[in-house]
């Protein structure tokens, strides 16, 4: 990773802020949408951000989808894309925003992006979570390292990493790209983030700032790049105790 980030700053630490952003997130790589999941996903979201819905329900839901007319569906289709843009939000009804300065963010490719979603949701909800806070990519017109960006926070920060890797731990086949070069390395597909001034300025966007704010001062990209190493190595452990104490319910007991 250290070697990747190396090489996007020698090309791009001197350009428009926008320019870096934009060479660190996203990848030079095309990958379409599962166009099967992403409905699957269409029709979960429409229901569970309506109702209540048991992890039993989401996953009849899923398997009864071929029944609804493609008339009806369309519909739902295009009423969803008039309503989100370029990233989908989904959260519980015990959602507290405002706490949720944590992020993880997964690398998973497009191409199972919406797969991974309606196995989180599934687990979220098999877990009874109403607290949970997370965004995918709806731009499949690009593959993003951060495609998934769950928030968290102080208190159940331990019990979303415990999640994430159970999915991840059972399902082998899902694609995964290069993770967030930025991000905090947890584990290897687990990279994080976190937002300052209570969630008001963004960790990847401050990164950002610093390093053309670094590069202004006369700092090698090699220096940048060893100082934020050590930061990261350093966070990582902060991180690691954190999910320590904050596993918390019953899913993090059994593990």
């Amino acid at each position: 990773m250290g070697n990747e980030l190396l090489n996007i700053l020698k090309d791009y630490a001197g350009a428009p802020r926008s320019m870096l952003y934009n060479a660190l997130i996203i990848l030079d790589s095309e990958s379409r949408f599962n166009e099967d999941e992403l409905n699957r996903f269409i029709a979960g979201f429409t229901l569970l951000s309506k109702e209540e819905m048991t992890e039993e329900e989401y996953r009849k839901m899923m398997s009864n989808i071929d029944k609804v007319s493609p008339d009806k569906f369309d519909k739902l289709k295009q009423d969803f894309k008039l309503m989100n843009s370029d990233w989908i939000g989904v959260s519980g009804k015990k959602t507290n925003q405002k706490k949720n300065i944590l992020k993880i963010y997964l690398s998973v490719d497009n191409c199972d992006l919406h797969y991974f979603a309606n196995l989180l949701i599934l687990q979220l909800l098999k877990e009874k979570c109403e607290d949970y806070d997370f965004k995918i990519n709806y731009n499949q017109d690009i593959n993003r390292r951060d495609n998934i960006v769950i928030y968290c926070n102080n208190e159940n920060f331990g019990k979303y990493v415990a999640i994430v890797q159970d999915i991840i731990k059972k399902n082998s086949n899902i694609r995964w790209n290069s993770p967030n070069l930025l991000g905090i390395p947890y584990d290897e597909h687990i990279y994080c983030g976190i937002d300052s001034d209570d969630g008001e300025k963004s960790y990847t966007e401050m990164l950002c700032n610093g390093i053309s704010l670094a590069v202004q001062q006369g700092k090698s990209v090699e220096d940048i790049v060893d100082n934020m190493k050590l930061k990261q190595l350093r966070m990582s452990e902060e991180l690691h105790t954190l999910a320590a104490q904050t596993v918390g319910n019953e899913f993090g007991k059994r593990k």
